[in-house]
C-alpha cells in the first residue's frame, strides 16, 4: 500500500470505524515502516474493509460521491 493509500485508509477507519479502528488508525499514523506491515498483516480484514477497493476508501478518497 502507497503512503497516499495508507492515508486515505487511516482517515477512513477514523470516519467510518468503531472504536478499535480509530486505535488502529492512531497506531498505523505513528508507525514505522516494519510495525506498519505488522499491523497491515496482523488485521487484514480491517484492510478490506477500510483500504484501497473498499466502498469507504473511494468515499475518502473521493472517487464515488455519496
Amino acid at each position: 500500500m502507497s503512503p497516499a493509500q495508507l492515508n486515505i485508509t487511516i482517515r477512513a477507519m477514523r470516519i467510518y470505524g468503531g472504536g478499535f479502528a480509530v486505535k488502529l488508525a492512531d497506531l498505523l499514523e505513528v508507525a514505522d515502516q516494519e510495525n506498519e506491515a505488522r499491523l497491515l498483516a496482523a488485521f487484514p480484514d480491517y484492510v478490506t474493509r477500510y483500504g484501497p477497493g473498499s466502498d469507504v476508501f473511494a468515499l475518502v478518497s473521493g472517487e464515488v460521491t455519496a
